[in-house]
């Protein structure tokens, strides 16, 4: 389950401005049982639930391991693609682990405002 994420500093309730092609750091926390395996970290962006969906890029990550839910922590760059729409995005946040037994989207809503 992902806690918190943190996107430039911004606080809850807050938009973080950027423009297509900006790079910008997400902070994850999200709670983990299993053992020590990789996870990828997928990010897209989307105006609105059905909106297009545009894939801002994806990270690895070694995740250490826990024999109770813990929390861990991860710091990874993204980049707005070029071709989002002006205005209010969501982003999507896909974890998966590398044994496929974990497996967790969750959406942050209007964090991101493109100009």
């Amino acid at each position: 389950m992902v806690r918190n994420t943190n996107v430039r500093g911004a606080r809850l309730g807050e938009y973080v401005y950027l423009k297509r092609g900006d790079s910008f750091e997400l902070d994850i926390t999200f709670d983990y049982k299993g053992i020590a395996q990789n996870a990828t970290f997928q990010l897209d962006m989307r105006q609105g639930l059905l909106g297009t969906k545009y894939d801002c890029g994806s990270n690895t990550g070694a995740v250490k391991e826990a024999t109770d839910w813990e929390p861990r922590t991860a710091k990874f760059s993204f980049v707005v693609p070029s071709g989002v729409k002006d205005g209010s995005q969501d982003l999507q946040l896909h974890i998966t682990a590398a044994d496929d037994e974990h497996d967790e989207s969750s959406w942050l809503t209007d964090c991101i405002w493109i100009s």
